[in-house]
């Protein structure tokens, strides 16, 4: 890792500074989404009753009943929205002067309000009125004072008017829009190069830079060179004039024409005859004593013998030797890094213009979904055409598919919507991700890179997700479901006659499918099956639906369930006869050749796979490279010393190494002209005894 600079310390920070802002963001909106749509699928009844209401029924032969009514809101364009189609069902808030009266489930008042309240709406959940309002109420001193008048919040905290010079909303921002941008005004993000490079705290730097050589270099490798050429130089001019001369007196003493090889083989004797006479060792008494002359021959044998003995040497041993070679590339193209890379795998180095990449610079991926999440099946227009025959005169059996078929294929869009948004929310926080790498890889290596961040990528956006779903479902659990899948409302009357109610006690009977209880689990379930038209004058199973259940709530039963009746022909043929109406739409049977799983497979088990079929990666290692942009690749190789290398050294060596002989050679002449006079001074000595 490298210190970076103060700009790329700026940079990166702003970067990460945006990825915590998203991903937070992204995570409290997942969460939310989660929680509201779980809410809505499973028909949860808040306490205020908004999107649905237990309604009593006294029947003509005294007794009492109850039920459910569906919530519905005229909204602003005049319109009626049922709360079991559209969970943001919702109309304005307002203060009426009314006593409460029954609405028969329609909130809409038959009288103008008396105040009106800007930005507050009221809808089937809290939770949904509150996402739609906005806070301009709180922006206006006369709005204001309407609430401290029907309210007196006044006289609980003093309360002043928001100023629209202190946000950057406007007065009509929804809330929901506030949430998801975490009601924060302004991220200020401060980087502190000083504390960073304080942390870093590197313990060496290093740098490079070209130079001429300095004057050293230079003059102690010229000294080296001058000390060998001299010595050749010396030996060969020498020779050379020697050869000049001799030529030049005899093109002058004879004009006789000789042969080519009758010259060579005089200029071949006289090689031999100037080799045996050669002699380094000249001194003034060589021309006159035949001793002197012998051992300078001798000894300038014995100096050639060794220098020459040296020289191969020299040259043997450079010529063996390798060394290593330090190889820089500026601004290397892809091909020229992969060449190198096969080359030079180990010590090649391309040091990355930029260090840390996200993920989203060379990686994409295209999720492919279930075929029924693209399906009709998932549409409003199949969904409504299942509630246009139901008979609201008609009291249904609870695992009719009359009744049960909305909710399942509306928990079905859901979770498909889900399973989409989940992806799309944490696969932009994956790409904002970096992979950091100091110096260029290989196409290998990025795969293993990208590969091991898929797969983490993967296992974490499944785990989350999972976890999320079931800690929504444990709390929903103990909550009471309109659709009575967990339980129902009986009425104990209490009457001292038939026009006089004393009381009404409402008890809740937890619903028992088989021997199962949803008092005790949350995972009973009962097969759906189709029953006869509620038109009808015989009300009948005609069919089971093939592995659809209901259950204790909506969503943990459509886990349990199957799609498989919907791969096949003849089971989608016999239900849309039995919806048939004039909502109805055409469907086709879902493609068992369009997706990895069977038609058996649970529900379930698609969403633990967030109902993906493919994820349809792909790593374009072209972009990685051109992210990175290596400015200068370098690269280390042993190779033997070229001849050029091996002729400047031998030859630099060569002159210090004559005068090392030469003074050794020197001692060894004087030895031998020691000996050699001894011994001529001994035989002298015998013969004059003789």
């Amino acid at each position: 890792m490298y210190v970076l600079s103060s700009q790329s310390l700026d940079i990166q920070t702003q970067e990460e500074s945006l990825f915590v802002q998203t991903s937070t963001a992204n995570s409290i909106r997942q969460l939310l989404r989660l929680i509201r749509n779980a809410t809505y699928n499973n028909h949860l009844q808040p306490a205020l009753q908004t999107s649905s209401m237990n309604a009593l029924y006294i029947f003509p032969d005294g007794e009492i009943g109850s039920g459910v009514l569906d919530g519905s809101y005229i909204q602003a364009d005049g319109l009626q929205c049922c709360c079991s189609v559209s969970s943001n069902c919702s109309t304005a808030a307002a203060f009426f002067d009314l006593y409460a009266y029954d609405t028969g489930g329609i909130y809409v008042s038959p009288t103008l309000p008396i105040a009106n309240l800007s930005g507050f709406v009221v809808g089937c959940y809290v939770i949904e009125s509150l996402l739609q309002s906005t806070l301009e109420c709180f922006f206006d001193k006369t709005c204001l004072d309407t609430l401290d008048r029907f309210f007196s919040i006044t006289s609980v905290t003093n309360l002043d008017v928001l100023s629209v010079n202190q946000t950057r909303f406007s007065r009509q921002t929804p809330i929901e829009t506030l949430i998801n941008e975490l009601f924060i005004e302004e991220w200020s993000t401060v980087t502190s190069f000083s504390s960073y490079y304080q942390q870093c705290a590197p313990m060496s730097c290093t740098y490079m830079y070209v130079q001429h050589n300095n004057v050293l270099y230079i003059l102690t490798t010229i000294l080296g060179l001058y000390g060998g050429l001299t010595v050749v130089l010396r030996f060969c001019v020498l020779h050379f004039i020697d050869f000049w001369r001799r030529r030049s007196i005899r093109s002058t003493n004879t004009n006789t024409i000789v042969p080519l090889i009758e010259r060579i083989r005089a200029a071949w004797r006289r090689i031999q005859i100037n080799a045996l006479q050669l002699n380094l060792f000249k001194t003034g008494k060589t021309r006159t004593d035949a001793l002197e002359l012998r051992v300078g021959i001798i000894s300038t044998r014995i100096y050639i013998i060794l220098l020459c003995l040296f020289f191969t040497v020299l040259i043997i041993f450079n010529g063996l030797r390798t060394q290593l070679q330090n190889v820089s590339i500026q601004n290397p193209s892809q091909i020229i890094f992969e060449d190198l890379q096969k080359s030079y795998p180990i010590t090649l180095q391309c040091p990355c213009s930029e260090i840390a990449i996200s993920f989203d610079s060379f990686l994409s991926l295209s999720p492919t979904y279930h075929p029924v999440c693209s399906s009709p099946y998932v549409s409003f227009g199949w969904i409504n055409s299942i509630v246009g025959t139901v008979n609201l005169n008609f009291s249904y059996s609870y695992t009719d598919f009359h009744m049960v078929g909305e909710a399942f294929f509306s928990s079905i869009a859901t979770l498909c919507s889900l399973a989409q948004s989940t992806i799309s929310d944490d696969l932009y926080i994956f790409n904002q991700t970096t992979l950091i790498t100091g110096s260029a890889v290989s196409y290998a290596e990025l795969m293993a890179h990208a590969d091991a961040a898929l797969n983490q990528f993967k296992l974490n956006t499944l785990a989350e997700f999972k976890r999320a779903l079931s800690l929504i479902q444990l709390h929903t659990d103990v909550m009471f479901s309109t659709t009575r899948g967990n339980a129902d409302l009986y009425t104990s009357q209490l009457i001292s006659n038939i026009t006089q109610v004393d009381r009404i006690d409402f008890h809740s009977v937890p619903t028992i499918y088989g021997n199962c209880s949803c008092a005790l689990s949350g995972y009973c379930q009962q097969q759906v099956d189709m029953y006869s038209n509620g038109n009808e004058s015989t009300y009948e199973i005609k069919f089971p639906i093939p592995n659809v259940f209901i259950g204790c709530f909506v969503i943990q039963s459509v886990l349990q369930s199957t799609l498989e009746c919907f791969f096949n022909e003849t089971c989608l043929n016999a239900v849309q006869a039995e919806i048939s109406s004039v909502q109805s739409i055409n469907v086709s049977v879902l493609d068992a050749n369009s997706t990895r799983f069977s038609p058996e497979t649970l529900i379930g088990t698609l969403i633990d796979a967030l109902m993906v079929e493919r994820w349809g990666e792909t790593i374009q290692y072209s972009q990685y490279y051109a992210t990175c942009a290596p400015k200068l690749c370098t690269y280390t190789f042993t190779a033997p010393n070229n001849a050029l290398y091996i002729l400047t050294t031998v030859v630099g060596l060569v002159g210090g190494l004559a005068v090392i002989l030469k003074f050794i050679v020197s001692l060894i002449y004087d030895l031998i002209r020691y000996k050699m006079q001894s011994r001529i001074t001994i035989i002298n000595r015998a013969g004059t005894f003789y």
